[in-house]
């Protein structure tokens, strides 16, 4: 494929190193429109002749890179490393305030979640606190959030979220032993090289184990885990029972759109929950019109969401990137780092 630059910036392919350097240049064709830039759209000016998007994958080089001046600008800062970016010449900022959500995905279609009561102890296992300052850690930077959608969004409800503040082991052990739990290990897909999801795993195990539930880690790969939950076979035949994502808040605006959401049996997303009450009520949250109607809509679908266990919160997160200061003009664009606008003195 062919790739083709028609914005403000032209794609070097001859000096495209795959995995390690892309490079940008100005366009001098580009002719960007007479008005302000604003997210995606206005106009795209580019300030700097030159754009190097280096891959560095030890967080620790890539942040004394940023230090020593070696590289201008680190998109995602590594939180546990933030304090040693609050020097003179660095500025950190919270470029997408959307921000991230985590989620623990159960599988629907096996034992023990199967049993609506075996999912719902897990709304009274999850401890939010616990996981974000496992895989978040500096509260700066996170929150606890109960919502499906982003607390603080246009989109979030406050419907039925008084379960993130009742947290209950042993109220998760007596619903586990309500629906039948017989023993069997409960696999849950722990990404040892995404450290957000890995460190989620490993409270969920530990979680579910205090319930008394037979947690079984299995350690793969991110790739893997994407492999492997669209596997319908037995937990222990190369199935499982629960994984770890995330989604960003600009990717779940509305119940429609938002791909973890459905109900709809062996067509939904990874965990296939089925449920015709869900799929009515996303449809009667369409239907209705924008404002109080639509979210009245949205509560009695939040509602519904935590009956069923299908979207369950992990908490709330903000990535912040870092930039030397002798750069400005940046423009703010959700889930993504744009450089028109920028400019280097």
């Amino acid at each position: 494929t062919e790739t083709v630059g028609s914005g403000p910036f032209l794609f070097l392919r001859d000096q495209w190193n795959p995995g390690n350097k892309a490079v940008y240049v100005k366009n001098p064709a580009y002719i960007p429109r007479a008005e302000p830039a604003s997210g995606l759209a206005g106009g795209k000016v580019a300030r700097v002749d030159r754009v190097e998007l280096l891959a560095i994958p030890d967080a620790a080089t890539a942040h004394q890179a940023l230090i020593k001046g070696e590289v201008d600008f680190l998109e995602i800062v590594n939180l546990d490393l933030a304090p040693m970016l609050k020097i003179p010449g660095i500025r950190t900022e919270v470029f997408d305030k959307g921000g991230t959500r985590g989620v623990l995905r159960l599988n629907h279609s096996l034992p023990p979640f199967d049993h609506p009561k075996a999912r719902e102890a897990m709304l009274w296992l999850i401890d939010q606190e616990a996981y974000m300052n496992a895989a978040i850690g500096n509260p700066e930077y996170w929150s606890v959030c109960g919502a499906i959608f982003s607390c603080g969004s246009p989109m979030e409800s406050k419907a039925g979220v008084e379960w993130v503040r009742g947290h209950s082991v042993a109220k998760a052990r007596a619903l586990f032993k309500e629906a039948g739990y017989d023993g069997r290990p409960v696999v849950i897909l722990d990404p040892t090289d995404y450290n957000w999801f890995h460190q989620m795993a490993q409270v969920t195990a530990s979680l579910l184990k205090e319930a008394g539930v037979n947690a079984r880690l299995e350690a793969m790969d991110w790739a893997t885990v994407f492999t492997r939950r669209a596997s319908r076979a037995p937990a222990d035949k190369g199935g499982w029972n629960i994984f770890h994502t995330g989604y960003s808040g600009v990717n779940a605006l509305g119940p429609i759109g938002f791909s973890h959401m459905p109900g709809t049996c062996e067509k939904a997303w990874f965990g296939w929950p089925c449920d015709a009450k869900i799929e009515e009520l996303r449809q009667a949250w369409a239907d209705a019109a924008p404002g109080e109607a639509r979210q009245k809509a949205m509560d009695a679908l939040q509602i519904r969401n935590f009956e069923v266990g299908i979207v369950l919160p992990t908490g709330q997160w903000v990535t912040p990137s870092a930039y030397r200061s002798n750069l400005s003009g940046w423009v703010k664009v959700p889930n993504t780092a744009v450089f028109w606008g920028v400019e280097k003195k």
